[in-house]
């Protein structure tokens, strides 16, 4: 290698350098964001167990079903013209349960 060669072989060296730490400070910006965002996933996920574990803990969380003899089957027409609801859960009448 000559003397004269030093000088570009250095530009472009340089100019390596500079493409390589120009990743690196684009990585480490994306590595923070996605840490950020896991930080912030992690948090809602606790919150979320933890407001579960409430309700539970306070019997909220309840579901309430009808008894098998106060529901009937849906006729053969389905839907009801006036109200656009299934015929289920209704008395004699006609009227809702």
């Amino acid at each position: 290698m000559s003397r004269s060669d030093r000088p570009q072989e250095n530009a472009l060296l340089t100019d390596r350098i500079a493409r390589r730490d120009g990743e690196v400070a684009k990585l480490t910006a994306f590595r923070a964001l996605a840490i950020s965002r896991l930080a912030a996933q992690h948090e809602e996920i606790e919150r979320l167990r933890s407001r579960r574990l409430q309700e539970v803990e306070a019997h909220t969380v309840v579901t309430h079903l009808e008894p098998a003899a106060r529901i009937r089957a849906v006729p053969s027409q389905g839907w009801e013209r006036s109200e656009g609801i299934p015929i289920v859960n209704r008395d004699r009448d006609g009227n809702p349960l």
